[in-house]
């Protein structure tokens, strides 16, 4: 099964910058375990991140 989710540009940049860090692939870093969904989507309604749109 598959989902589509439209991301921030900024956090796009910041989540692909932590897989970069951690050596995986952005999918990998959104699945392990310790990923922190609820954080991430309450930080795209807190309008957290710096969007350079």
């Amino acid at each position: 099964m598959g989902t589509t989710v439209d991301l921030p540009e900024g956090l796009l940049r910041q989540l692909k910058a932590q897989a970069a860090l951690e050596g995986t692939s952005l999918k990998q870093l959104v699945l392990t375990p310790e990923f922190d969904t609820l954080e991430l989507f309450s930080a795209i309604s807190r309008s957290d991140v710096v969007s350079n749109q």
